[in-house]
């Protein structure tokens, strides 16, 4: 529990990666440096200024059984790390991002997790081979966000999965600070899937959220200064992305549609039946 100073929870990196300049561009996830078989289990967590746990280019960790509480920006924020497992926590009271975060990670399994009262509830951001399953987003601003962004050692977000969770009334005023990226979250949706890529969201319960159950858009719509740059690096259009075998209820739109050029979206087996009528079906 912070009771001093201290701004940061739990720290886990290589020694180059201790005090990064920016802690979403590790030195580590350049250098190579890396560390392995990192555990954590039965801590809470509570009360600093930055992080609540951070993980900076570990493979094969395991977060589990943890609780992590009012750390303002994030809760559990592994980066360029892969091979690990975020299970069993419960996390709330972020200010101005996520619950539950994984940034530019590979092969991560986040299951069975509780994320309430927070900026983000869940985000899967420039990773790929995550899968998000059994988790709980309640009350956050956002329930969950899938998206890729520019500026990031790791320039895809793709062949992830969001299946069998829980998506519900995430209706909680936008905490940011103005200067904050995240300050532009609109309350009450519970999905955003921004410019990311061969994601399948299956079977999940996206209630109760009073702006919208799913937004599927592309990076541009809200970067448009970013994507004027002819050296923007990353690929803003959502591509070949799968809806299949979701609950909607009580949303105030269930899904909005803007891909841009994106290509190849689908949606199937969604309830009620109309959620499916005017969107691109899977065939």
């Amino acid at each position: 529990e912070q009771s001093g100073t201290q701004t940061q929870g739990i720290w886990v990196s290589p020694a180059d990666s201790l005090a990064p300049a920016d802690v979403e561009l590790p030195p580590c996830g350049v250098s190579g440096l890396r560390l392995a078989g990192f555990q954590l289990s039965g801590f809470t967590v509570r009360g600093f200024e930055g992080f609540g746990v951070y993980l900076a280019c570990v493979d094969g960790f395991r977060l589990e059984r943890n609780e992590t509480h009012a750390n303002l920006t994030y809760a559990m924020f592994p980066v360029r790390s892969s091979q690990g497992r975020i299970t069993r926590n419960k996390a709330s009271g972020t200010h101005s991002d996520a619950c539950l975060y994984t940034g530019q990670d590979e092969k991560i399994l986040v299951d069975h997790n509780e994320a309430t009262d927070c900026e983000i509830g869940l985000q899967i951001e420039n990773c790929q081979h995550v899968l998000m399953t059994h988790n709980r987003a309640v009350g956050n601003t956002a329930g969950m966000i899938v998206d890729v962004i520019d500026g990031r050692q790791a320039k895809i977000a793709s062949d992830n999965a969001v299946t069998h969770n829980e998506l519900r009334d995430n209706n909680r005023p936008n905490s940011a600070p103005p200067e904050a990226e995240t300050s532009r979250i609109l309350p009450g949706i519970g999905l955003v899937l921004d410019g990311a890529d061969r994601t399948l969201v299956a079977d999940n319960r996206i209630a109760g959220n009073h702006l919208a159950g799913v937004t599927l858009v592309n990076f541009c719509l809200g970067e448009s200064e970013a994507c004027m740059n002819p050296l923007l690096d990353i690929d803003p259009y959502p591509d070949m992305n799968r809806f299949v075998g979701n609950q909607f209820e009580g949303n105030k739109t269930d899904v909005i549609y803007i891909p841009g050029n994106g290509q190849g979206n689908c949606f199937a087996h969604n309830r009620p039946k109309s959620v499916d009528a005017q969107l691109p079906p899977c065939r």
